[in-house]
């Protein structure tokens, strides 16, 4: 394998900016993006819908496409899911060798250091950070933002090559699209459709789900 793009996420539901960025992923590494639900996470309330539900909703989202793939081993565990597990478990699959990146955003990176063992993820991936409005780096605490800094590159041919342990900002305004919001809006009865691919808005309808 040439290298792994993992784009993790609870896709609760997944919606058009998701795509976007995924679009823009393969766009830049010119390699297949790799979705990974969430399966329970730790830290957050769980979903109104089950893992199938959002399952499904991915795999109606991105269709049939070598562009796009999805991995349920998160999803799979009936425990809850911690990054530095899913990612030493990968790296198992993968080999030491094999370049592997991890998709978050600028609001993921700056609580980096709360994530459980998360200087071990160094070793075990490389970070391609997404903008979202209102965090940057400046907001981080100091012992993060050193790692982050030594750490960082903007040279693309660089971090392709490297297995583990560096970050690069992907040069991407994503839409400002809410999953929260778009699960508010259903439940008042609005309109979804500019929010999420048809398909998705459909089986959310036809299963009357997130009321």
């Amino acid at each position: 394998m040439k290298e792994c793009i993992l784009f993790g996420g609870t896709f609760d539901p997944i919606h058009n900016g998701h795509m976007a960025i995924a679009a823009k992923l393969h766009e830049v590494f010119n390699h297949q993006v790799t979705f990974l639900p969430t399966g329970i996470p730790p830290y957050k309330p769980p979903s109104q819908v089950l893992p199938i539900e959002r399952l499904t909703m991915l795999q109606l989202a991105i269709g049939y496409t070598d562009k796009f793939a999805i991995d349920t081993l998160e999803i799979e565990q009936d425990t809850f899911c911690y990054t530095y597990k899913t990612l030493s478990l990968i790296r198992q699959q993968i080999g030491i060798a094999t370049p592997l990146f991890f998709v978050i955003g600028s609001d993921s990176l700056i609580t980096l250091n709360t994530w459980d063992n998360w200087q071990s993820l160094f070793n075990l991936t490389n970070f391609i950070i997404v903008h979202r409005t209102g965090y940057n780096s400046n907001n981080m605490p100091l012992e993060l933002r050193h790692e982050f800094y030594q750490r960082v590159t903007s040279n693309l041919s660089e971090f392709k090559k490297s297995t583990s342990g560096k970050f690069y900002l992907l040069d991407f305004n994503p839409m400002n699209i809410s999953s929260t919001k778009i699960r508010l809006d259903i439940k008042h009865n609005l309109a979804i459709k500019k929010y999420v691919p048809l398909k998705v808005q459909q089986y959310i309808l036809e299963h009357n789900l997130y009321h």
